[in-house]
Parts: structure tokens; sequence; C-alpha cells
């Protein structure tokens, strides 16, 4: 990857390195999904794995899009919200090619699933809870991955580089739309996609 530092800082944690979010959450995801297979299996059958880990990656793409959208790019009535967004996000804008601005530390990281893991607890059938759980941290991996690829490389696959050129689009126009950085298919369903 090219600009790619050995260490990164961030003004809330200090210095990470980018494999931290896999090294961290790799295991937590394989363990929950392990786990929830295993434990479960009287339970689950091979279509409802599947089912569950695919409702898991479909929630995590509207969490991001969500959190993205109103959260660190909040509208016009929510103004007060600029501040907290720019401390978050702001910084990635400013430098959205910085190693350093691409990734979510993983602290940070760990105290955003906190609650949504109270929030699974009483949405997720319990016997589904623990591959949900992995199947969601999945596709956290997958987005701060294909991030930081949007912003230190030039992908080689055709999806690579459309998906490259619609984040990228979003920081060429702001607040205005591709808030979805995993997938566009929030941004076409809500009709935030940037026409260029």
């Amino acid at each position: 990857m090219k600009n790619a530092k050995p260490q990164s800082t961030w003004p809330w944690l200090g210095r990470y390195h980018p494999g931290w979010p896999l090294f961290l959450w790799g295991p937590v995801a394989l363990a929950s999904i392990v786990h929830g297979i295993v434990v479960n299996q009287d339970e689950l059958g091979l279509w409802q794995i599947i089912l569950t880990g695919t409702i898991a990656l479909f929630f995590w793409s509207l969490f991001e899009y969500v959190t993205h959208r109103f959260l660190l790019h909040p509208p016009k009535n929510f103004r007060r919200m600029d501040r907290w967004a720019y401390l978050a996000h702001g910084k990635h804008h400013d430098e959205p090619d910085h190693p350093v601005f691409t990734l979510v530390p993983p602290l940070n990281a760990a105290m955003i699933l906190a609650p949504l893991l109270v929030i699974f607890y009483f949405i997720v059938p319990t016997h589904a809870l623990a591959l949900f759980v992995g199947f969601f941290i999945v596709g956290y991996l997958v987005y701060e991955y294909a991030h930081l690829a949007f912003h230190q490389a030039s992908p080689k696959t055709r999806l690579g580089r459309y998906l490259r050129h619609h984040h990228l689009a979003h920081h060429a126009h702001g607040r205005e739309g591709n808030f979805g950085v995993s997938t566009p298919l929030w941004d076409f369903l809500l009709r935030t996609t940037l026409r260029n």
C-alpha cells in the first residue's frame, strides 16, 4: 500500500498499527461464529447460519450508512453535533489519504460495539446471537480494510474501482451523498447517490 506507515496516531488514543483491528477483532469474530455454530448446532442448520450471517452483514451495512450520514455528517437542523462530528470524522475529510485518520481506533470501535451488543441481546434470538455478532464484526472489518484500501491503494478489480470511485466522490462533495463505504446499496435505496 502506498503511503502506509507502520504506526498511526489518533487524537483520542495515541499510536496503533493498521493491523490492530484485524488482530483484535478477527479472533473475536471467529470465536463468536464458531461458538454460535458449535453451541447451537441443534437449533441452527446450514440455511439458518447463512441467513443469520447475511442479515448481520446487511445490518452492518445499514449501521455504517446511518452512522456516516446522520452522526458524522449531521443534517443542517442538527448542526450542534458538528463539533463532535468533526472530532470523530472531520480530520479524515481534512486529510483523507492520511493513514492515521482512515481507520477507527480499536478502543473507539469497542465503545461503539458495547451498546450495540445490548441492543442485539434484545432483538436477536438467543440461539443466533453469537453468530450474528461474529458476522456483524466481520462486516466492520470489511469496512475498515476496504476504506483503508480506497485511500491507500488503487484497486485492481472492476468492483474495487467502482467502490473506490463511489467513496472518493463522497470526499469530493462533503456532506451531500455517497455515505456507504463498504456498499453503495443504501445510497441507491435512499437516493443519496451522487451523480458524477
